[in-house]
C-alpha cells in the first residue's frame, strides 16, 4: 500500500518535460526534511501516536530528492551498475535473515545499521565468490 505514493510521485516526475532548477530541488529537500522532523516530534512526542512511517512531509521530500539526483551526471561503467543491481536485490532479499538474527542483541538504529552492514557484506560476498563456486549463482 505504502508504495502506491511513491510510484505516483515517480510518474508525476516522469511526465514533466522540464525538472525544476538543481537549487530550487535542494531547498525543498532541506525544507521537507526539516517539516518531516516537526511533523514526527508533533506526532511521537506531543501526540504519542505509534505509528512513525509515511508522514506527510515525506512526499514532497522524496519528490524533490529525486529530482535532485536525476539532474547529478555519475558515470558508472556497465560492470558496476550490474553489480550494483544484483546487490541491491540480494540485500533486499536477505535484509530479513539478519532482522530475525539480530532483533534479540540490537534495537533501533543499532539493528538498522548492523543489518545494513550485514545485508551488504553478505551480497557483495555471494557476488563475488559465484564466478569460483557455481552453487551460489543461482543466489546471484
Amino acid at each position: 500500500f505504502y508504495a502506491t505514493i511513491f510510484v505516483s510521485v515517480g510518474w508525476a516526475i516522469s511526465q514533466k518535460k522540464r525538472l525544476t532548477s538543481r537549487k530550487f530541488a535542494a531547498i525543498g529537500f532541506i525544507v521537507s526534511m526539516f517539516c518531516l522532523a516537526v511533523e514526527s516530534m508533533l506526532f511521537v512526542v506531543f501526540y504519542h501516536t505509534e505509528a512513525t512511517i509515511l508522514w506527510l512531509s515525506v512526499i514532497p521530500a522524496v519528490y524533490f530528492l529525486v529530482v535532485l539526483l536525476l539532474q547529478i551526471n555519475i558515470d558508472i561503467g556497465k560492470g558496476t551498475s550490474f553489480m550494483l543491481r544484483k546487490m541491491s536485490t540480494l540485500m533486499y532479499v536477505s535484509q530479513f535473515l539478519f532482522i530475525i538474527a539480530l532483533q534479540k542483541y540490537c534495537t533501533d538504529m543499532a539493528l538498522f545499521l548492523l543489518v545494513s552492514l550485514m545485508a551488504m557484506i553478505f551480497s557483495w560476498t555471494v557476488i563475488k565468490l559465484s564466478g569460483r563456486y557455481g552453487v551460489l549463482k543461482y543466489l546471484s
